[in-house]
Order: C-alpha cells, then structure tokens, then sequence
C-alpha cells in the first residue's frame, strides 16, 4: 500500500488510525513507522494523516519525525491515542516542527505524555 501512494498525487488525505469506534485495527509499531515514514519523505501530495490509535512509541516517532523534516505538503497529523510516553518522543517532534513549516495541526491527545515532556 505504502509503495502504492508514495507516487500517486490525487489522495489528498489518508487514515492508517481508528475506525469511528475508536478500535485500533492496523496495530502500527516501529517497523510500521519506518514505512510510513519513507512514505512521508516521498508523497508529494498527502496534506492530512491519521496515525492515531496505534502502537507508535517513541522510538516509532523518531522516524516519523525525521520524515517530518523533509515533508513539505502535510498540514495535520493525528497521532493520538497511541505510546508515546517520555520527553525523548516529543523531542523528535519539536525537532522537526522547528524545520517543517506546513504543518498547521497535530493531535498528541490520549497519549501517555510525562510530564516533562510539556
């Protein structure tokens, strides 16, 4: 799926998270953000993702954010619902906010955030 959209230039917006019940179908876990993340650095035309209610941790979003920083198109990126836990996966992610200047909405909500981390 992943080497299907990374070419195509017409879906605009696509949903790897939640079903409208909240159930985590895809189960997305490091390996499946090093995927989505090559996906991010080659599709010229996904402005929106949700990611939410996976597996994706904060070693997950490391590759995430490094994609981030190269992806010029994305405006929003739901990633809620998910493992992100310690100061270390927000860190990636302000990393790469401070380069990526499209991203215009990001969904951190029911994750396990640590104080620290805001």
């Amino acid at each position: 799926l992943t080497n299907a959209l990374k070419n195509n230039k017409n879906i605009k917006s696509f949903s790897f998270g939640n079903d409208e019940y909240g159930k985590n179908h895809n189960n997305i876990d490091v390996h499946g953000s090093k995927i989505l993340a090559k996906l991010l650095k080659l599709n010229k035309a996904i402005e929106s993702i949700n990611l939410g209610c996976n597996l994706i941790d904060d070693n997950g979003i490391e590759f995430i954010a490094e994609a981030l920083k190269e992806n010029t198109i994305l405006k929003t990126i739901s990633l809620h619902s998910n493992q992100l836990s310690s100061i270390d996966g927000v860190k990636y992610l302000c990393e790469a906010l401070k380069i990526n200047e499209t991203i215009t909405n990001i969904d951190l909500s029911a994750n396990n955030l640590c104080v620290d981390a805001y």
